[in-house]
């Protein structure tokens, strides 16, 4: 049996993610102060984070969480000049950002990714019906009396079995159920 020790990987994670955390949370308690004092509640909420909520969050939520307070900064960012905030600061947050994406195992599909992949088969099946039942059942007419056995096993062959589908038949004197 081989061994996969992956300790020295994770801790090389883990110690990724606590330095872009303790990045996101610098800067988004600036942007909270900067908030609070001109009024705007929106980015208040946008920006109110806690520590404990980033080292809580899942690798992509963190990810997430980076990229748009990345986003917030750099577009508060003349107003962060008194806050000592420079551009210098956005982009060393984007470096560890993207250093901890790196360090994320690469196997794993996003959320988006499955979505998108599930919509595409649904297109996919879809065409695919209609290739069957539009064409292909439609020219397999001309076999119909020249090559009944072949059009029969057709036929046969194109019927859905439902294996998972269980019917249950109703005990005696139990009420059928009504549609």
């Amino acid at each position: 049996m081989v061994s996969t020790d992956q300790t020295g990987v994770v801790q090389q994670k883990t110690t990724i993610q606590e330095d872009l955390v303790d990045t996101i949370f610098s800067l988004a308690s600036v942007l909270y102060a900067m908030a609070v004092r001109s009024g705007d509640q929106v980015l208040q909420r946008k920006v109110n984070i806690t520590r404990s909520d980033l080292l809580r969050q899942r690798d992509g939520e963190l990810a997430l969480t980076s990229k748009n307070v990345l986003n917030l900064l750099r577009s508060y960012m003349p107003r962060l000049t008194e806050y000592k905030i420079t551009e210098n600061d956005a982009t060393n947050l984007e470096t560890k950002q993207n250093n901890y994406e790196n360090s994320l195992p690469v196997n794993r599909l996003t959320v988006l990714e499955r979505k998108t992949a599930n919509l595409r088969l649904k297109e996919l099946f879809t065409t695919a019906n209609n290739l069957l039942t539009e064409q292909l059942d439609r020219m397999m007419t001309r076999f119909e009396k020249s090559e009944p056995d072949f059009y029969t096993s057709y036929k046969n062959a194109r019927k859905v079995v439902a294996y998972g589908t269980r019917y249950e038949k109703p005990q005696v004197g139990e009420p059928t159920a009504q549609a």
